[in-house]
């Protein structure tokens, strides 16, 4: 196997990883919560009529 050839390969499984991570940084509470759970911070939610000016 010639350098250049171990360099290429290197940067493909290097590539491979860096995309690896970057998927799983994409999706962090996805991967450990079933979908039947209620999220635990809904921003999206209304305000209440107390709280609401």
């Amino acid at each position: 196997m010639s350098l250049s050839t171990a360099i290429l390969i290197n940067g493909v499984l290097d590539l491979g990883i860096v995309l690896a991570v970057a998927a799983v940084m994409l999706f962090p509470f996805t991967l450990d919560r079933s979908k039947r759970e209620a999220p635990i911070y809904s921003f999206a939610t209304d305000l209440p009529d107390e709280l609401a000016a």
